[in-house]
């Protein structure tokens, strides 16, 4: 008799607990939700800008990524055609490394963008009848702003231009004529990059 009790409870047990299992909800517990506030992994890029090239020079410039912030160091070097330094008895060229700090619009950085620069310009003038060179080493902060165009896969264009204001700049006196400079420059570019 016992042993039919024992085995009635059993039976019991184990028919309740699959009736519970069976009627027991099968969607997994709320994950936790996702949020804009993860932070975004660290990326790197590399920029060229093809107009230094076009104007006998050279640009290459390495930026780091993350979140909205951009930051970039480059170096760059060309020959202003006159049309630039407005100077027809003059040559000019202008070499020089920089950073940029960059802040996106957007969270996957593309699109607008506005930030803030400075470099060590080296602009050296010659002057043509004489050959006689003038060559003045400065620090240049300024502002920019630009737009990120994805074209495709990591490869993108980046339209900007910048506004900056040298302190010091003044005109100079190169084989008894003067170069006239301005301490304020106006520099739109188109550069060419790749988001690794």
């Amino acid at each position: 008799m016992k042993n039919v009790l024992y085995t009635c409870v059993l039976a019991f047990v184990v028919l309740t607990a699959n009736t519970a299992f069976a009627a027991a909800p099968t969607t997994p517990p709320p994950s936790i939700p996702e949020t804009s506030e993860r932070s975004a992994p660290l990326r790197a890029d590399v920029e060229i800008d093809p107009i230094a090239y076009a104007f006998g020079g050279f640009s290459l410039h390495v930026g780091l990524r993350f979140s909205r912030v951009r930051i970039d160091l480059g170096a760059f070097a060309a020959t202003l055609p006159e049309a630039m330094h407005r100077n027809p008895e003059f040559d000019a060229a202008m070499r020089g490394f920089g950073m940029k700090l960059d802040v996106y619009l957007w969270d996957d950085q593309t699109g607008p963008f506005a930030g803030i620069e400075a470099g060590v310009l080296t602009s050296t003038v010659f002057e043509r009848d004489s050959g006689v060179a003038s060559e003045v080493t400065r620090i240049a902060p300024g502002l920019r702003l630009g737009w990120m165009i994805p074209i495709t896969g990591g490869f993108y264009a980046l339209p900007w231009v910048g506004v900056g204001y040298t302190p010091g700049v003044d005109d100079r006196v190169v084989a008894g004529k003067t170069f006239t400079e301005s301490p304020w420059t106006l520099f739109p570019t188109v550069h060419l990059g790749y988001r690794f």
